[in-house]
């Protein structure tokens, strides 16, 4: 009976042995993603929909990456997920698990090959548990700090024949290019050529259809357009209008991404003034 008591006591001191060491390896516990999302554009501005990688690191750690094929949604074209766990060992319960609070970067790669992006020392931190963190992103780089990516601020100094335009820093957002009164940057924002003054963001035409009214402008590929209006002119304040896609659809707030081509807002019809405003993502 003595030797049996012995044995099993040494037995429950190896299994409580086994239970402690291998408490001292477990792995965090796996947290719900947080999720980095947005639209990357190429070095003029314009948003990629296709050849191309959004990656995000840690380090030199790969821990996300989408393949652009077209939109997520009206100025989106891009979803990074990024696991996450609670922290609480030393050891991570993924490889390419992190935490929040965590720095990362953000490149992407396309037919040129990786490139970095202007708003690297912007990205935010990774964030808690289930949080949506947008995040745009533009290839290239902006030395002058203006907003404007150099490529595109280069294109004006290389067509310029302005003896005051010879490099980058002259090229100014608030200025006027080509004079068709959209500042340099408003041109840059909504994909237009600066240097063509017929080129430029404004409502093109504008109809009559049945009980609505109809406005039309040429869209980039890829970007993001909606409607505003007010009905005071002197007021600073745009709201946001209801309009459909189509002459029939049912009107809503919302974003419609461009294709290139002729892009028409159905905007409902009533007896009070209103002036409307298109605005571009």
């Amino acid at each position: 009976m003595k030797n049996n008591l012995l044995t099993r006591f040494s037995s429950l001191k190896f299994f409580v042995l086994i239970i402690v060491l291998t408490s001292s390896f477990v792995s965090a516990v796996p947290q719900a993603m947080c999720v980095y999302y947005g639209q990357a554009m190429d070095q003029y501005g314009w948003p990629y929909m296709s050849g191309a990688d959004v990656i995000l690191r840690s380090g030199t750690n790969e821990i996300a990456r989408h393949a652009i094929d077209g939109s997520i949604s009206p100025g989106v074209n891009f979803a990074l997920y990024v696991s996450l766990d609670d922290g609480a060992s030393t050891q991570p319960y993924s490889d390419i698990a992190l935490e929040a609070g965590d720095d990362v970067t953000i490149v992407v790669r396309d037919s040129r090959g990786e490139q970095l992006i202007m708003q690297t020392n912007a990205l935010p931190v990774v964030g808690v548990p289930g949080e949506v963190i947008l995040v745009n992103v533009t290839v290239g780089t902006d030395s002058d700090s203006d907003g404007i990516s150099d490529a595109w601020e280069q294109e004006l100094v290389n067509i310029s024949t302005n003896p005051a335009i010879t490099s980058i820093e002259d090229v100014n957002p608030e200025d006027d290019y080509d004079g068709d009164g959209a500042s340099n940057w408003h041109e840059y924002l909504s994909g237009n050529f600066a240097f063509l003054d017929y080129d430029y963001f404004f409502i093109e035409k504008v109809a009559y259809v049945a009980d609505r009214i109809k406005l039309e402008l040429l869209s980039v590929p890829g970007k993001a357009y909606s409607v505003a209006y007010k009905t005071n002119l002197m007021s600073d304040t745009w709201m946001d209008c209801e309009f459909a896609a189509t002459e029939t659809g049912v009107a809503a707030t919302g974003l419609v991404e461009g294709d290139g081509d002729w892009l028409s807002f159905y905007v409902d019809y009533t007896n009070s003034t209103r002036y409307f405003q298109l605005k571009v993502k």
